[in-house]
C-alpha cells in the first residue's frame, strides 16, 4: 500500500482574539514580536484577518538579504495578503513550501475535513465524562512519576469546541446533549483530541511530532482509551540545525562547534580566558607553580607535624580557589570591554541559539530559504531520509 506524506494545518484548534502587534526590544539589542489579544469574543485562527502586514513583509525581506530564491518572498506576499486570514494564510504558504516536496497540505478547517471529523467530535462530546476522569488519573500517574501535564485539565469542559457566531469556546460536559451541537461543521477538537480526530479522517501509520507533541501524548493516549479507540503512534521528528557559511568560518577560526553553544556562558568564558594577556596568564601560572612547590616543600618538612595533614590540604585548596576567582575576575573583565572574538562568539550564538533556545524553535525559516533556495532545502531532505531510515 503506498504511503502518503500529510501536513495537517490544525488552523482550527487554537484561540486567538483580535489583537495587537508589537515589536519589543531585548536587552541584547534583537526585536522580538509580540501579540496582545485582549480577553475579547475568542475565534480560530482560520477566521482571524491578518489585515495589512506591508511592514511585517518588509522586514521579513530585509531579514532574507540578498535573496537567491525570491519565489520564497513572492509566496509569502501572495498568502499573507490583506483579504487574507490567519487559517487561509498560513495553509497557502505551506502548500507553496511542502506541496514541491511530495507533501500535502489538509487545512483542517475545511468543511470536508470538518464534516468528516463530526462524528468522533460528537462521540467525545457524549464521552465527556468518561475522558475528564480518564486524563485525571493519567495527570496523577504522571506526576507520581515525577512529570508534569503538558496540557491543563480544565475541570468540567470538554476536549471539543464549538463555533457560534464567529465566537469559539469549549463546549461544556453538562451541556453535551445539546441539540444545536449536532450540526455538522459546528465542532473542533482540542490539541488532546486533534491527533485521534487525524487518525479518524485519514489511515495513519504513525504521527511525526516534536519535543512538546510527544510529551503530551502520554495524555492523548488516555483520551484514545477513553473513547475505545486505538491510540495513534508517534515517532519523533527530525531535529537540526542549519550553519550558515560565515558561522561556520566563526567557528572554524575560533575552534568550536555548534553544540558548544549549548551552555550560556561557557563559550565566552573560555574566550575571555584565551584573551586574557600572555604576561598576565604567565604570571597566573606562576602563582599556581609557586602554590604546589611551597605546599610541597611544607608537606616534607620536618614540622610537618605540627598541623593534621587536612589542614595543609585545606589551605591549598582555599589558595587555589581564590587563584580561580582571581581569574575569573579578569576574564569577566574582559568580557564587559569586548574584543572582536567575543563579538564573533556572540554573532554565532544569535545565529544557532537565538534569545537561548534551539534555531528551530525560534528562527524563522523563510529566510534560510530565500537566501539559500534549492541547496538548502536538499541538504534537509538528505538529512530527514536519513532519520526517517533509522526510525523504520
Amino acid at each position: 500500500m503506498p504511503v502518503a506524506a500529510v501536513f495537517w494545518a490544525a488552523t482550527d484548534d487554537s484561540d486567538f482574539a483580535e489583537a495587537s502587534v508589537t515589536v519589543v526590544a531585548t536587552r541584547d539589542g534583537a526585536e522580538r514580536i509580540e501579540m496582545a489579544a485582549p480577553e475579547a469574543t475568542r475565534s480560530g485562527l482560520s477566521l482571524v484577518p491578518v489585515g495589512d502586514l506591508s511592514s511585517q513583509l518588509a522586514r521579513l525581506e530585509a531579514a532574507a538579504g540578498s535573496a537567491s530564491s525570491a519565489a520564497v518572498m513572492q509566496s509569502v506576499r501572495q498568502a499573507y495578503s490583506p483579504t487574507a486570514t490567519v487559517g487561509s494564510a498560513y495553509v497557502e504558504l505551506m502548500r507553496a513550501v511542502l506541496e514541491p516536496l511530495g507533501m500535502a497540505v489538509l487545512d483542517a478547517a475545511h468543511p470536508a475535513v470538518r464534516s468528516a471529523s463530526h462524528p468522533l467530535l460528537v462521540q467525545a462530546l457524549r464521552e465527556g465524562e468518561r475522558i475528564e476522569t480518564a486524563l485525571s488519573q493519567r495527570v496523577s500517574e504522571l506526576q507520581q512519576q515525577g512529570h508534569a501535564a503538558q496540557v491543563k485539565n480544565v475541570a468540567g469542559r470538554s476536549l471539543v469546541f464549538a463555533e457560534h457566531d464567529g465566537s469559539r469556546e469549549r463546549v461544556r460536559i453538562r451541556d453535551a446533549s445539546n441539540g444545536a451541537y449536532s450540526v455538522p461543521g459546528s465542532l473542533g477538537p482540542n490539541v488532546l483530541l486533534r491527533p485521534i480526530v487525524e487518525r479518524s479522517v485519514l489511515p495513519t501509520v504513525a504521527y511525526v511530532g516534536g519535543p512538546a507533541e510527544i510529551s503530551y501524548f502520554a495524555q492523548v493516549t488516555a483520551v484514545a482509551d477513553a473513547l475505545g479507540i486505538s491510540a495513534p503512534v508517534i515517532v519523533p521528528r527530525w531535529s537540526g540545525m542549519i550553519i550558515e557559511p560565515r558561522i561556520s568560518r566563526i567557528l572554524e577560526h575560533h575552534g568550536l562547534n555548534a553544540t558548544d553553544f549549548r551552555d550560556p556562558h561557557s563559550v565566552e568564558t573560555r574566550i575571555a580566558r584565551s584573551s586574557l594577556p600572555a604576561e598576565l596568564r604567565d604570571k597566573l601560572a606562576s602563582l599556581r607553580d609557586d602554590l604546589r612547590r611551597s605546599t610541597d616543600e611544607l608537606s616534607r618538612s620536618e614540622w610537618v607535624d605540627l598541623v593534621p595533614p587536612a589542614v595543609l590540604e585545606g589551605m591549598s585548596r582555599n589558595v587555589s580557589h581564590r587563584l580561580d576567582r582571581l581569574e575569573r575576575r579578569f576574564a569577566a573583565a574582559v568580557k564587559r570591554r569586548g574584543n572582536e572574538a567575543l563579538r564573533d562568539a556572540a554573532i554565532a550564538r544569535g545565529a544557532l541559539f537565538p534569545f537561548g533556545v534551539p534555531q528551530e524553535r525560534s528562527l524563522n525559516f523563510i529566510p534560510l530559504m530565500a537566501r539559500y533556495g534549492e541547496d538548502l532545502m536538499a541538504g534537509v531532505m538528505a538529512e530527514i531520509r536519513i532519520h526517517a531510515a533509522r526510525l523504520a
